[in-house]
């Protein structure tokens, strides 16, 4: 049975993918490649980054990060059935919220042949919210309460 707290993850990481998913194809047509548009002063921008690596701009070709990114997602989705059945909330939500970062990125990589990144630190590194959905993901399965 699906507890409502982690129905709600579920529900809102599915929302959020999809408003990555606009934001990517919004920034491709409108955001600048060079400069950006600041939001929070120097903190936050807004700039088009195309992505053709993996984390932080390492060159890896192309078939290989679809292959691994399939490969993780399945053994992702595996632990996520596991978790399921032991009816590990923590871990279900977190995972959720992981596989969908990652599946929103592995979509943009095959339909654009990059990722789209989007929101610039500190005039720094650009990401964008399948990258803080990853994030966030990787957090909640590290700090999950572990039953002894």
């Amino acid at each position: 049975m699906i507890h409502k707290q982690t129905a709600f993850v579920g529900a809102l990481a599915i929302i959020l993918t999809i408003a990555d998913t606009a934001a990517k194809l919004v920034a491709i047509q409108i955001l600048p490649e060079n400069g950006s548009i600041p939001v929070l002063g120097k903190i936050v921008g807004l700039q088009l980054h195309k992505n053709e690596g993996i984390v932080a701009n390492i060159a890896v070709p192309m078939p290989i990060i679809v292959i691994l990114t399939f490969a993780i997602l399945g053994a992702l989705i595996y632990w996520l059935n596991l978790a399921w059945k032991k009816n590990e909330r923590w871990v279900v939500a977190s995972l959720l919220v992981l596989i969908l970062g990652a599946a929103g990125n592995l979509v943009d990589r095959i339909a654009h042949g990059f990722t789209t990144d989007y929101i610039i630190l500190f005039g720094r590194s650009v990401i964008n919210l399948a990258d803080i959905m990853i994030v966030l993901g990787v957090v909640g399965l590290l700090t999950s309460p572990t039953k002894k």
